[in-house]
């Protein structure tokens, strides 16, 4: 699930739960002028987890990004999954 607002410091975060429900991965995350709008249009994004080289964030370069995606896929090396973005309900008393 993709946190608005409630990363760790209060940045934009990255919460990844366990088959159980446990938090297996919380983090800061960096989104592109323009993602939000569109994630929250739909309501749900997909998300690739990997080990990726050669990929620059920055550059923003949606063919390199394509290339080194589809050779870490190639290798075993990625995988993806919708997830859903938002922000969580305010916890129940």
């Amino acid at each position: 699930m993709l946190l608005l607002g409630h990363g760790p410091a209060g940045e934009d975060g990255l919460l990844v739960l366990d088959p159980d429900g446990g938090q297996f991965f919380t983090g800061a995350v960096d989104l592109p002028d323009g993602w939000l709008t569109q994630a929250a249009r739909y309501g749900w994004a997909v998300l690739y987890v990997g080990n990726v080289g050669g990929l620059d964030p920055q550059a923003h370069d949606a063919k390199a990004a394509a290339r080194a995606l589809r050779t870490a896929a190639q290798a075993g090396q990625l995988v993806g999954a919708r997830i859903a973005v938002g922000t969580p309900a305010p916890a129940q008393t």
